[in-house]
């Protein structure tokens, strides 16, 4: 068992068990010794020491994942591994993924869940020099070693040639007529990169490899200040506004600062707990906004400036399931096309599909839909596109936004 303390309030403790070779057959995570777990996992391995399967305990379920290592080239080379999903409607299907080798232990070819193969070819270096893909088109690499010149055609039938120098460091890149040259100091650094219309930006170091300046095809300039004694780093753009970071004996960032009228004014200072997560910032008007975390480091809570909190709820997979505002009304998470989203839905089923499904002022009763079976291939099926879906839900806004 391990604990660590998160803060004076809070500690995480994790229990492990272990099988007779050292393998993890067990974990679990709590808050404080006795508690009940808020993630929990087991593990099982074959007589090699290879993974075969994994469950992941969710609210009221397990998420099992399994793989198998059954190529005549190495009982090491993982051949197939698949997860049990279940959908809205609590059905569950089985998405399986199968590999194949080349007798060099070289993976061959792979096959996801829709069937999609793609195969690999190897040049005897082993590096990659074709690709096949299940649609009929294929991308390849040509490799020449004596004028260290790499070819690139990518599946539409573009050819990009990288060249480099003899120690592998790439000098022009061409693609059409487009030609990108570059070049570098002693040490590696590149110092400059010329575009395909002979724009030249010119990068300047310090002895330690960090960027101080950076000079432009028009003439003007940026740059870096590194200030090791008052943990301080400036950066003063083309047109010399300045700003400025502070930092703790951690390398945390404390402050941003803007130099203004002859002086530094704060734009936003953070504070941090033990882990490093930022627990409070505050912004150049002195508005404080606190944040809370669970031992698993989710954020659990928003305290903005004028007191009100934000609660985020989370499943025991770690998938957030709700959102509790302020005015304690609740936004549930749902999954429909591969999309997350949190907004109020109400009426319909989906019993044979995607159907519209209305939206409704947060203010309103919360009422649960039923969704049978809606998920990417059956909107493919149907024609209809996911992202059309999210704009249907969400329109402009943003995944878990109020609506």
């Amino acid at each position: 068992m391990v604990a660590v303390k998160m803060n004076d309030t809070q500690t995480q403790v994790t229990k492990m068990e272990y099988d007779d070779q050292g393998s993890v057959t067990s974990y679990v995570v709590s808050e404080g010794a006795g508690a009940s777990p808020l993630a929990q996992s087991e593990y099982a391995y074959d007589s090699y020491g290879n993974l075969t399967l994994t469950k992941v305990r969710d609210t009221s379920r397990f998420i099992e994942q399994t793989y198998k290592y059954e190529s005549p080239y190495g009982l090491h080379l993982l051949t197939n591994e698949s997860i049990v999903v279940r959908d809205a409607s609590s059905g569950t299907s089985v998405i399986a993924s199968d590999y194949s080798y080349w007798p060099t232990g070289e993976l061959k070819s792979k096959k996801d869940g829709d069937g999609h193969v793609q195969s690999y070819s190897y040049d005897s270096s082993g590096r990659i020099t074709q690709i096949d893909y299940s649609d009929g088109t294929r991308s390849s690499v040509r490799y020449d070693d004596t004028l260290n010149r790499i070819t690139r055609t990518a599946p539409d039938g573009v050819i990009t040639t990288e060249q480099y120098d003899p120690f592998g460091l790439l000098v022009q890149e061409q693609t059409h007529q487009a030609l990108f040259e570059y070049e570098y100091d002693e040490e590696g650094n590149m110092t400059v990169v010329t575009d395909a219309e002979g724009n030249a930006t010119t990068q300047v170091y310090d002895a330690f490899g960090r960027n101080t300046k950076t000079v432009f095809p028009d003439g003007t300039s940026s740059s870096t200040d590194y200030q090791l004694v008052d943990r301080t780093i400036t950066y003063t753009d083309a047109t010399g506004n300045k700003q400025r970071e502070v930092y703790d004996l951690l390398g945390r960032t404390t402050s941003t600062e803007e130099w203004k009228n002859g002086a530094y004014v704060p734009l936003q200072q953070m504070e941090y707990d033990l882990l490093g997560q930022i627990i409070a910032t505050v912004d150049g008007n002195q508005q404080r906004t606190e944040y809370a975390y669970d031992v698993m480091g989710r954020l659990t809570s928003v305290k903005d400036p004028k007191g009100d909190v934000t609660r985020y709820v989370y499943s025991m997979a770690g998938d957030l399931v709700q959102v509790v505002f302020p005015d304690q009304q609740k936004v549930l998470e749902y999954f429909v096309a591969g999309i997350e989203f949190g907004t109020r839905l109400i009426g319909g089923t989906a019993s044979k599909g995607f159907t519209r499904l209305g939206i409704k002022n947060r203010k309103g009763p919360e009422i649960k839909i039923s969704i049978q079976k809606i998920d990417d291939k059956y909107l493919k099926k149907k024609g209809i596109d996911a992202h059309e879906v999210k704009r249907e839900f969400l329109g402009k806004k943003a995944p878990n936004s109020r609506v």
